[in-house]
């Protein structure tokens, strides 16, 4: 809009002055070297006009010519960078697809027209990578740490082979590198957490959550739960290494943050009776089985009451299982107590209840073992018991202990998974039919080297 007025308004101009030569007629002379040119003021000024739009042309015309070979060559160069970019393209494609071939072919394409991009360094290390060429990747890496804009991906490829190779001393060491460049890296703070904890450099771990947390690398909820389950593993830390006061410091701190963390909860319950407080930790054991009712708080409540007779110990695990009536959990532990106790018809009342719910492998197998104890090894008692056995294995499976990284059972929690390295992956839950097992000194821990998303079992 502002140029077509623009337009008008000079158009106009033009037009007026045309206007005002033609109502004031008069004639020029110009004498020049013996020449005399007589002309009106009209045609001198059509003739200005014209030399002037020549003049333009030719300028614009040698300016043209002169242009060409800068453009020829911007032409050339913008050519290139799009054959580049996409053998770049097309090679990282190859790199995600592990196509060794074509990775290595477009990542020499694409540094061929892309000589300054620090991109093909990545690309070829990653082809480097893929063709076993370790070194070839190292030196990709090196040359990227010189380049300021990319440094922090020179590090980041650094720190992935050091930790393929089981390096933790050096991949902390590139970790806390990486910070310093990029200290709002949420991936990074993470990684350089789990490796902290897994070298147990436990105040420079806990600054490191904490720097998590602060950028929100962790959503709120799993910020708590990372922090019950890094509490809970220093404690279990000092009490290895015989510092009593401050693993039960450490343990309550855990509970306090979360009372239905059973591994908080087992640990300060353990602590509490290595101190002789049995009444302290059936206070936390209580707690806890209210909000979460597990195997390994039944079997520390039976162990509050070592020396008590079989009879006494059913009441006993009877006032566990007041608190969660409806609790499969807590009918597995009065009827084993019972088992135990010979009362057999105590015992199956209990599994016979669970059935009503969503019973598993454990309470079939459990009616099994009712029927053999109370009967023998009659043929009545093995009909009987074989017919539970068969109902165990089209029942739904029992949570374990599992890590979530590599699908590893676990016959305890940890903090650590003690096969991939993975820090809080380990839950209670049932377990995936075919878990994800690794070779002996693999690495396989998504979080190292992704956002950190760290859970814990609850």
């Amino acid at each position: 809009m502002m140029k077509s007025f623009w337009f008008v308004i000079r158009m106009a101009v033009v037009i007026a002055a045309a206007l005002w030569i033609i109502d004031r007629p008069g004639d020029v002379v110009i004498t020049w070297q013996g020449y005399v040119v007589e002309t009106s003021v009209g045609v001198m000024a059509a003739g200005v006009v014209v030399l002037m739009l020549l003049a333009t042309f030719i300028y614009d015309f040698w300016r043209g010519v002169r242009g060409v070979p800068v453009f020829f060559s911007r032409w050339l160069k913008a050519a290139r960078q799009k054959k580049g970019y996409r053998a770049l393209m097309r090679g990282l494609v190859s790199v995600s697809a592990g196509d060794v071939r074509a990775a290595v072919r477009f990542a020499r394409r694409a540094d061929a027209n892309l000589a300054d991009e620090p991109l093909t360094l990545v690309l070829a290390a990653q082809a480097a990578r893929l063709e076993g060429n370790e070194e070839k990747a190292r030196l990709c890496y090196l040359e990227l740490l010189g380049q300021p804009h990319a440094a922090f991906l020179g590090v980041r490829g650094l720190l992935s082979q050091a930790l393929a190779e089981g390096k933790t001393d050096t991949s902390i060491r590139l970790a806390r590198q990486a910070i310093r460049l990029e200290p709002r890296s949420r991936w990074m703070l993470g990684t350089l957490f789990q490796l902290e904890v897994r070298a147990g450099e436990w105040e420079k771990a806990e600054e490191s959550l904490r720097a998590a947390m602060r950028n929100g690398a962790l959503l709120p909820h799993e910020a708590d739960r990372s922090q019950v389950a890094f509490f809970v593993a220093r404690s279990q830390a000092a009490q290895t290494e015989g510092r009593h006061g401050e693993a039960l410091e450490l343990a309550t701190r855990a509970h306090d943050l979360r009372a239905d963390f059973v591994p908080a909860a087992t640990q300060l319950a353990r602590l509490l009776m290595a101190d002789g407080s049995a009444r302290a930790a059936m206070r936390v054991i209580e707690r806890a089985w209210k909000a979460s009712p597990h195997p390994d708080l039944a079997a520390l409540w039976s162990s509050l009451r070592p020396d008590t007779d079989e009879l006494e110990k059913v009441n006993w695990m009877g006032k566990l299982m007041a608190l969660r009536p409806e609790s499969v959990e807590g009918r597995i532990a009065f009827a084993r107590a019972a088992l135990a106790a010979r009362l057999w018809g105590e015992a199956r009342a209990k599994m016979l209840a669970a059935i009503e719910g969503e019973a598993s492998v454990r309470v079939f197998q459990l009616l099994s073992d009712i029927e053999l104890a109370e009967h023998g090894h009659t043929a009545a008692a093995l009909e009987a018991a074989a017919r539970w056995l068969s109902r165990a294995a089209d029942a739904p499976r029992d949570p374990i202990w599992v890590c979530s990284a590599c699908g590893a059972p676990q016959s305890s929690w940890h903090a650590v998974c003690p096969l991939c390295g993975a820090f809080g992956t380990i839950d209670w839950r049932v377990a995936d039919a075919r878990p994800v097992l690794m070779n002996p000194g693999e690495t396989h821990n998504p979080a190292l080297m992704e956002p950190i998303t760290t859970t814990a079992a609850s």
